[in-house]
């Protein structure tokens, strides 16, 4: 009825796998069918959804000269369809290519076909360990068949194939048992057929590590480039071919402590984003012409009172200007887990507290399970998760004014689902 939307979605899964000491080969097949509530909506709240996909993958691991030469392979395949239907009279959206035109059926298929290989070596050489590896990938995506009301737009995807050539080195220097510096870098050339210009990219990183035996620190410096992403610069929707590379440079430092009954661990991070992609007034993909500073600060602290009884908190705090130069994001979350194990019964807690998010309500999530062993192989198990319903509401947009680009209507939707499982695993 238009305010109802249902997110029912029934997926059929195969998973199988053959191995020897050093081939290996992984098949992964998948059908889904059902709603895809807002997650490829166009522009306002429909009143039905639909979506079905059709996945296959196949891996192949090869080891060979004592395991120190690795070969991986994998193809993929998949079919995508999207279709969302509108109520005559409640918020029907404007035809995003037509701003005159309203709609009431959009549909769309997604094709997607990928093949990926890559060659490693690894050398033991005294305090060094050393790896030098290749990589390439091919990836194959076509999103020209839409239809706005049984018409399609004539749209011309700017490109549909892109092949990323990748090299990567890295060092890992032993100073001594409890001292460790690691240094790493990959370089990445992007081919775009098409209209894109192609891209390069480096990422590089360096770490140091200190253990001992209550003790470990972790601290890496890591100044990373990425390629901007397909559907940013082929979407029919938002899409701009001529996006720029991101950058992220960023210094993190961990630190634990653990003994006999507990973990304790802080977590610290400082970055910088160049170039991040954002979203303008005529709702297309552009670069920020400003930096985007963030730091996130998390502690966790683990009490243990067996091998299978735990209490874990949590807590983080994540910062991020706004790279449109208006408010800035503040996230705090905090999380409660107690694991348990009586008899034959393995029992989970836990409580999640969130506040501070763009457009989200704060809000808390219950979530509790319980695993029962019927006998070494066999187990039943059920889990709630977000059992009253209170998690994070996010604030989705239901009608825009064509002409102005104003959010005329929104509507308040759960951020998190509620849901019930029941499963049975059995190992042979």
């Amino acid at each position: 009825d238009g305010e109802t939307l249902r997110r029912d979605l029934r997926t059929n899964r195969f998973y199988g796998s053959l191995s020897t000491e050093n081939h290996s080969v992984e098949l992964h097949a998948l059908k889904s069918q059902g709603d895809m509530f807002l997650s490829s909506a166009v522009g306002n709240v429909p009143k039905e959804t639909y979506k079905e996909t059709d996945f296959i993958g196949l891996s192949t691991n090869s080891k060979f000269l004592n395991d120190s030469l690795t070969l991986n392979m994998s193809y993929t395949n998949a079919d995508n369809d999207f279709s969302s239907e509108y109520t005559l009279g409640k918020g029907i959206p404007y035809n995003p290519f037509v701003p005159a035109i309203q709609f009431t059926d959009y549909k769309q298929t997604i094709e997607e076909e990928s093949f990926t290989a890559s060659l490693k070596k690894e050398w033991n050489l005294d305090s060094h360990d050393i790896t030098l590896g290749v990589r390439y990938r091919y990836k194959y995506f076509d999103l020209e068949d839409l239809k706005f009301d049984g018409a399609g737009i004539g749209f011309n995807q700017p490109y549909k194939r892109e092949r990323v050539y990748s090299i990567f080195l890295e060092d890992s220097i032993n100073i001594n048992e409890n001292n460790l510096i690691t240094l790493s870098v990959m370089n990445q050339e992007y081919v775009r057929n098409g209209e894109a210009e192609n891209q390069n990219t480096t990422q590089l990183r360096l770490g140091y590590i200190y253990t001992d035996k209550e003790w470990v620190s972790k601290t890496f410096l890591s100044s990373q480039e990425f390629a901007s992403e397909p559907y940013m610069t082929v979407s029919p929707h938002y899409g701009n071919v001529n996006l720029e590379a991101e950058k992220y440079t960023s210094i993190i430092q961990e630190v634990s402590y653990s003994d006999l009954n507990t973990i304790s661990k802080v977590f610290l991070a400082y970055g910088i984003y160049e170039n991040m992609p954002i979203l303008d007034t005529a709702f297309t993909i552009q670069n920020a012409k400003n930096e985007v500073v963030s730091h996130l600060a998390a502690a966790e602290f683990t009490l243990l009172f067996s091998k299978k009884d735990k209490l874990e908190l949590q807590a983080n705090y994540f910062y991020l200007e706004s790279p449109y130069l208006d408010k800035s994001t503040k996230h705090y979350n905090y999380v409660i887990r107690m694991l348990n194990s009586i008899n034959r019964f393995d029992i989970y807690n836990e409580l999640a507290i969130h506040t501070g998010y763009d457009n989200v309500d704060n809000g808390y999530g219950y979530s509790a399970g319980i695993k029962y062993e019927l006998d070494r192989d066999l187990h039943l198990n059920f889990k709630g998760d977000n059992i009253f319903n209170s998690g994070l509401e996010q604030s989705f947009i239901n009608q825009i004014n064509p002409l102005t680009g104003e959010i005329t209507d929104s509507i308040t939707v759960p951020k998190i689902e509620r849901r019930f499982l029941v499963g049975m695993e059995y190992l042979f």
